[in-house]
């Protein structure tokens, strides 16, 4: 849950500004738990639905639709294991920079 994490620096910066608009500290303070509860609740429905989906996927009939989410993290798994393990071990740390360095050049998205 990574959000959470960045909601008290969020809040933070929701501070100040509310500060300025409500003088009260207490109307204040009520309004950054009303923020607070209603960023908690919709990351709870977004992990809920996120679930549904993922067990929709794993009950699904289709072979493609069960086995993408396990497949995608073998091969995140694979690529990890290539670039930080076995390319510095067989001293090809440097071709595999180099072809990062090129895939970032032409698409931009690596």
């Amino acid at each position: 849950m990574g959000f959470l994490a960045l909601l008290p620096t969020l809040l933070g910066a929701v501070g100040p500004i509310l500060a300025r608009v409500l003088p009260d500290e207490g109307q204040r303070l009520q309004v950054q738990l009303d923020l607070q509860k209603a960023l908690i609740d919709q990351q709870g429905d977004l992990s809920r639905a996120m679930a549904e989906v993922m067990k929709a996927d794993a009950g699904s009939e289709s072979p493609l639709a069960r086995n993408a989410r396990p497949i995608t993290v073998l091969w995140a798994l694979a690529m990890i294991t290539w670039v930080g393990v076995v390319a510095p071990m067989l001293g090809l740390q440097v071709e595999v920079v180099t072809a990062l360095k090129a895939c970032r050049r032409s698409c931009g998205r690596c």
